[in-house]
């Protein structure tokens, strides 16, 4: 969540905009959900290269 915060500092979005809310929240998701998903995907890839190679 940190990365999420200072990437959304980075591009200096105004959360009173609609269009800068969903900005962040779309690069709040991205960066949430690749850090959560990234371990399990690179879980999966080795399982099916072990049972397919």
């Amino acid at each position: 969540m940190n990365a999420a915060r200072s990437k959304i500092k980075a591009r200096k979005l105004n959360m009173k905009k609609a269009t800068d809310i969903v900005i962040a929240i779309g690069i709040f998701i991205a960066v949430v959900d690749f850090a959560i998903f990234a371990a399990s995907a690179v879980a999966s890839w080795g399982a099916f290269f072990l049972v397919f190679i």
